[in-house]
Formats: C-alpha cells, structure tokens, sequence
C-alpha cells in the first residue's frame, strides 16, 4: 500500500534508472530519494531496485509497483482525454458519477485541470456508491463514471481499469500497524466501520467476512467515507478501504494502510465506465463513444 507520492518517486527511478537523476527530474534531493525508496522497500518487504554501479535496475517486486503507479496515472489520463472528447466544441455540459472515495482525487488531478482548459464547459458531478452510479449510467443521467468493484452489467462498456488494492486503515498507533502482513483470523471481534449496502466497498466487506467465517463488531456505518476515515485516524474503528479513499490521511500520517493476506481484496480495480449501446448526442457524444469502443 505505497501512497500517490512513493509511487511518483519509485516510477521516476525506474525512468532515470538512477536516485540521482529520478531526484533532479522531481526537483528534490536524492537523500529525499532514497528515504522514499527505503521505507517503500520495508513497507513491502523486498527490494525495488537492484543498485550497481551501472545504476538502479527495478526487481521483479519493482516492476509490479511500477506497473502499478502507471495504471493509476493511466486512469486519470483516460479519464481527462475522454472529458475533453466530449465537449470536443469546448462548450456545452458533461455529467460525472463519481464514488464517494474518488472526489478529492478526480477533484485534483482531473477536473480541475479540465475546467481550466474548458472554461465554457459546465461540469455536473453525480456521488453515490457503486450500483447508484451503475444506474445513473444505464439510465443515461451521466456520461461517464469512475466505481470501486463495479458489477459487470450487461449495459455497462469498462473503458479502462486501475488497481485498487483493498487493505486495513489503521490509527497510527493501532496494535496491527506493527505486522507485515495481516491475517484475516486477526480481525476477528475487531471494532470495524462499513459503508451501507450498495457500495462496492459494503459488498467487499461482507464477502471477505463470510469467506473468513470471521465475527467482527460493526460499531460504525456511513455513507460518508470521510466520516469514517475520521473515526480510524481517531482509533475507533478500523476499516477495509482502497488507497485512494485514504489517499489524503497517508499523506497527512494520520492513518495507516496495511495489506491483508487474500487475493480477493489486493486484486480490486477501479473502473472508468460508460453505458454499452446509448445514443449519443452528436456532436460532443460521439466523440467519447468512439474513443471508448477504440480503446477496449
């Protein structure tokens, strides 16, 4: 669970195949380098690069965390490229659904630069769970969505997918900070908040619950996943989320993300969607229909 800031680090050393040129081409220095790299390096258990004289070689973990960074950085990019499709005319309307847990990052790193970039364009943005924003697509009420574990509907087209992998928030000073790895038998009895039905992340919960016959106290449940990463960082609860939902907690250090040992969570994506087969309003629909059929 490496946070947007490693990830920028570790691919900018895969690039220059060195911490001397990943720190000029971030602007930093290359003590600030290699301390990125080192705790990444322990926060996954392995090293990331191989260092030599002829410079630094990603390992097999590395490539995977590059891999990983690229994909991450791929879905904001579609997902800019296809806003700036549609409203190809630089004005007119577009609707986003968007997961609560995205909109401080889709926020930044997409619509603000696409408002920038189209100031005559309106922008209307849709929040609610997982099968809300399904809805709001195959009821053609917006024109493109971002969800966390989306149930493959025959109605909906996956434009492009990033890897989410689901693991503990913890409060810093939470007794599971200190493992490598948990185990779900450590969760068991343990105090957890949950999204409500509906949300990808309450269908994740409660299938990883009922794999693990585990028994856990649900002590908090929200629809505000602010709300609940508030309530972890304060030691009350702990919770089962994807990096991007704590996104701004690991950066600030109020909150830890630890990985959890089942293949069903570390594999979770989210998906850039738009609905299979709508007509689409020409001129500035077309564009992002044809843009999306040609990138599956």
């Amino acid at each position: 669970m490496l946070d947007d800031r490693t990830l920028r680090y570790v691919a900018a050393v895969s690039r220059a195949g060195s911490l001397r040129g990943a720190a000029s081409e971030l602007g930093v220095a290359p003590s600030a380098v290699q301390r990125t790299l080192a705790a990444a390096e322990r926060r996954v258990g392995c090293l990331l690069f191989a260092r030599g004289t002829a410079g630094s070689r990603p390992t097999p973990a590395g490539l995977v965390v590059i891999q990983h960074a690229q994909e991450r950085d791929d879905l904001s990019a579609h997902f800019s490229a296809r806003l700036s499709m549609v409203t190809s005319a630089a004005e007119g309307e577009v609707t986003i659904g968007v997961g609560p847990g995205f909109v401080d990052q889709i926020t930044k790193f997409v619509l603000t630069p696409f408002m920038r970039k189209h100031p005559q364009v309106r922008v209307n943005v849709k929040t609610g769970g997982t099968s809300a924003v399904a809805g709001l697509l195959l009821a053609d009420k917006v024109d493109l969505a971002i969800a966390l574990h989306p149930t493959l509907d025959a109605g909906l087209t996956v434009v492009t997918t990033a890897s989410q992998p689901v693991g503990l928030a913890c409060a810093v000073d939470h007794r599971l900070v200190a493992l490598e790895k948990i185990k779900p038998k450590d969760l068991q009895a343990e105090r957890m908040a949950v999204l409500p039905d509906g949300f990808g992340l309450r269908a994740l919960h409660d299938s990883f619950v009922r794999a693990h016959a585990l028994t856990v106290d649900i002590a908090m449940e929200s629809d505000n996943q602010a709300a609940i990463v508030a309530a972890v960082s304060a030691g009350q609860v702990v919770a089962l989320l994807p990096p991007v939902t704590v996104a701004r907690a690991l950066e600030n250090g109020t909150v830890r993300l630890v990985p959890i040992e089942d293949d069903y969570l570390y594999g979770v994506r989210a998906a850039l969607l738009t609905r299979s087969g709508r007509r689409w309003r020409p001129p500035r629909l077309r564009c992002l229909k044809n843009a999306a059929v040609g990138s599956n």
